[in-house]
Parts: C-alpha cells; structure tokens; sequence
C-alpha cells in the first residue's frame, strides 16, 4: 500500500511538472490575432479595373512584399503564423502571435501599423422597438 501512495504521489508530481504549473512557472502565453498593414497602397486605390496589366504587375509586387514582411515576421517571432492576405482594400497579414509580443510587431521593417482583430456579431433579437 506504501509503495501505490509513492507511485501515485511521483505520478502527480510529474503530472504538475509537466504542465507547467510548478512553483515560479509563468502561465503560457495567450496567442491573439492582429492584422498587420504595410506601407504599399492596397489594389483598389487605382481603380475599378482589377483584372488590367498594370493591376496584375501591382498584384505581383504586393505579393512579394507581402512575402519578405511574413518571413521578418516569422524569423523575428517564430511562434507567428500568417492566416490571412489583405491585397484589394488594405495591403496587409492576418498574424497570430503571442498576446505579449504584438506591440513588437510594429518594429518589423514593413509594417506599417499593427490593428487589433475585432469579430462582429449580430445581436440578439430582444423584440423591443
């Protein structure tokens, strides 16, 4: 019976241990998603045709500017990811990052602002007025 409480007791110890919840360990930090703009104008500020030589020459260079900010973004943050490319209404990358590194991203060389990520929702129907 002795030896089951020690098991046990060295079970529960490692448990605790590796979930990081020991004495002085931080708890993990939270990732959040922020949308990061670029210095580049995006598609739509020079006009309506999008499918035109000139848009499609622009296109490329978004795109490859895009490239080389996400992998400063990736090589400074290694935990980053890019979810998401904005190229029409806003020349910018969807990141997700850790909650305590996103005032570092506005440090990145390209970046422009970095925005919080707000979700819209419909409201509830209350049937009032």
């Amino acid at each position: 019976m002795k030896r089951v409480a020690i098991l046990l007791l060295a079970a529960a110890t490692a448990a605790v241990a590796l979930s990081g919840d020991v004495l002085g360990a931080r708890p993990a930090d939270p990732a959040t998603e922020v949308v990061v703009t670029l210095k580049a104008p995006p598609l739509a500020r020079f006009g309506r045709s999008l499918l035109s030589a000139s848009h499609s020459d622009y296109l490329k260079r978004i795109d490859a500017e895009q490239n080389v900010v996400a992998r400063r973004i990736r090589t400074a943050f290694p935990t980053a990811q890019v979810r998401w490319r904005y190229r029409l209404v806003a020349d910018g990358l969807a990141v997700v990052v850790p909650r305590s590194q996103v005032g570092a991203l506005a440090h990145v060389p390209g970046v422009e602002k970095v925005w919080p990520n707000v979700r819209y929702h419909a409201l509830r129907d209350t049937g009032g007025p």
